[in-house]
This record gives structure tokens, sequence and C-alpha cells, in this order.
């Protein structure tokens, strides 16, 4: 048998790179996705199951995705080697609540498609903010440090009737209007809530719930403003373009100094 008639070994149909992507974190986005899922839907059932109304159970879903998604998005982001591994970690939560987005609103008459765009919008800005900041870290404990920041500043812009009262106290009632209006625009979940109020059927306005009012002097005093959905999801994407490019400078003042730090030797 002549050589050339030898018979050739198959090649691997995926390139090496990627075959190594998904073979270090393919298990690990596989499992943040099915989590994601399995928690978002099964706190809407849970929530129907135990007596609220479909449309009542709908600010729970919200609810769950906006705080699983602060603290997902930049877990899962802190443990990629590389760069490419750190942006599709960071993009599973966000990703894997359209689809529990999709399934309720194929069960629900009270979420249309609309309304789910516009909450992924929001929920993707959130993970893109996650990413470029990891993405400014060079070391596996930088990486996990700026994970920590970042669920940190995420969840506290989601919690803020729990702590802007005071501030809100310390300043004039001239004064906390502005207050008052920007910690409502930079909450994601208020965001989130946003397009379900439009909706005469849905009609879910949290930052109006009488629950604020009688516990948290955040808009008691000083005045709801307008239910936007789309300011917290520009306000977290500016962010990320800032940190993108400070990620993108230090990388080219790294290479220019002849430093070979690279994401794989993390």
């Amino acid at each position: 048998m002549c050589p050339a008639d030898e018979p050739r070994p198959l090649e691997h149909p995926l390139p090496g790179k990627t075959r190594k992507l998904l073979t270090s974190d393919g298990w690990a986005m596989l499992v943040g996705a099915a989590a994601t899922v399995a928690l978002e839907l099964g706190v809407y059932l849970l929530a129907v199951r135990g007596g609220a109304s479909p449309r009542e159970a709908i600010p729970a879903l919200l609810g769950a995705a906006t705080v699983w998604v602060a603290l997902a998005a930049p877990a899962l982001g802190a443990g990629g080697k590389r760069l490419v591994a750190v942006m599709l970690r960071t993009a599973v939560p966000a990703d894997a609540s359209a689809v529990s987005l999709l399934i309720v609103c194929w069960i629900s008459p009270f979420v249309t498609l609309s309304a789910g765009v516009k909450v992924y919008c929001t929920l993707a800005a959130m993970g893109l903010l996650a990413m470029a900041a990891i993405a400014c870290a060079r070391t596996p404990g930088g990486r996990c440090a700026v994970a920590v920041v970042v669920a940190v500043v995420l969840m506290a812009a989601a919690s803020t009737p729990f702590w802007t009262g005071g501030l809100l106290r310390a300043f004039p009632w001239e004064q906390r209007r502005p207050i008052a209006k920007w910690s409502v625009y930079a909450n994601p979940f208020y965001c989130v809530t946003a397009p379900f109020t439009q909706d005469d059927e849905t009609r879910f306005i949290w930052h109006r719930e009488g629950l604020l009012y009688k516990y948290f002097p955040i808009l008691g005093d000083s005045g709801a403003p307008p239910v936007l959905w789309y300011p917290s999801a520009v306000i977290c994407a500016a962010l990320a373009v800032a940190l993108g490019a400070v990620a993108a400078l230090r990388s080219r003042r790294g290479s220019s100094r002849g430093r070979q730090k690279s994401w794989s030797s993390g």
C-alpha cells in the first residue's frame, strides 16, 4: 500500500481553541443556564402554587431574574481564564433568563414579547457591565475581587429603597427629588417592571406601591418619577463601555511594555 493510500485519522470537526473552550467552560455555562431557568420558573410556579394569580407572580419572576443576574453573572465570569470565556460566561444568566421569559410569555397572557425584550435588555446590560469590569483584571484573584465588587454594586442598585432613606433625610426637600429619581432609574428591578405598567391588565408599578410609601421614605416625600424601562440598561451599558476602554488601554500598555500576561496564563 502506498503511503498516499494509507487511511488518515479523522480530523476533529471543532478547532482546537473552540474545543478547549468548550471543555474548560462548557459545563459551567450549561449548569449556569439550567440553574437560571430552573430558579426563575420555580419562583414563578411557586408563587402561583402559593395562591398568587399569574399577574401577581410576574413581579416575583422579575425580582428573581434581577437578583440572580446581579449575582450569577459576575460569579460565572470570574471563572473564565480567557476573555472570550468571560464574555460567554457573563452572558449566560441574562440569555437563560430570556428563555424563562419566553416560556412564561407562552403560558401567561400577562407577559408580551415586547415586554420580555425590554426586560432582557436590562438584564443583558447588567451582564455586559460584569464582563467589562472583570476584563480589567488579569489574575484569578483580581477577577474574583472584581466580581465581588460588581455583585455588591448591582445588588446595592437593586435595593435602593432600603438604604437611600437616610440619604434623602440628610438633604433639603427640594434636593430630594433628583436623588429619588436617580435611585429609581439606577435600580434594575424598577426598570424591568416598567414594561408591565403600560398594560391595564398587568399594571404593576412597584415603586408606587403603598409598601414603599409606608416603610421607606425613598419616594413618599419626594414624589415618584415616571416609570421607564431603559435608564438602568443605559447606565450599565455606559459603565461597561468605560470599563471596556480601560481594559483595552491596560492590555495595550501591557503589550507595549513587553509583558506577556495573557488571559490563558490565569
